[in-house]
């Protein structure tokens, strides 16, 4: 069996300590009286030292003379604030796909002598003497009263 030297020995001791110490704040923490949303601890009066109460263990928490303090976990709801200003505007997005061709149903002239009309019947051109109809029949122009095949 090989024998420890005393560097060995005091880093395996220092661990052991640590874990101990690790192990007793934690099981302090959690032995500690928080509920309802409090934290409850202890203030020495003699060193004014914080330490936190075990209510497990005692009948009053704190040592004979100690003050008790109690400081809330979540504080009250305090008032709406102001709103904010508004932001920067964003940088333009991407452009979009490009969309199915549109369809004139009625379209006019600026002057509105002329107008084109689109329909599941045909076409229709109309000017101020002559209307030209395509339709699946063939096409058809009437002028000032007059039906040209």
């Amino acid at each position: 069996m090989r024998r420890l030297s005393w560097r060995q020995a005091l880093a395996y001791a220092l661990g052991l300590l640590t874990a101990t110490a690790g192990f007793a704040v934690g099981a302090a923490w959690a032995g500690h009286a928080a509920t309802g949303g409090s934290v409850q601890a202890c203030v020495s009066r003699q060193h004014g030292t914080l330490y936190l109460q075990n209510v497990r263990n005692k009948r009053q928490p704190c040592d004979r003379g100690d003050q008790t303090i109690v400081w809330a976990v979540t504080g009250p709801q305090g008032p709406q604030g102001t709103a904010g200003t508004p932001g920067a505007n964003g940088a333009p997005g991407a452009p979009g796909a490009q969309g199915p061709a549109g369809s004139i149903q009625n379209a006019r002239s600026e002057n509105g002598l002329f107008t084109i009309t689109l329909s599941n019947q045909g076409i229709l051109l109309k000017g101020p003497r002559a209307t030209l109809t395509i339709s699946g029949a063939g096409a058809q122009m009437n002028t000032i009263g007059e039906a040209t095949p």
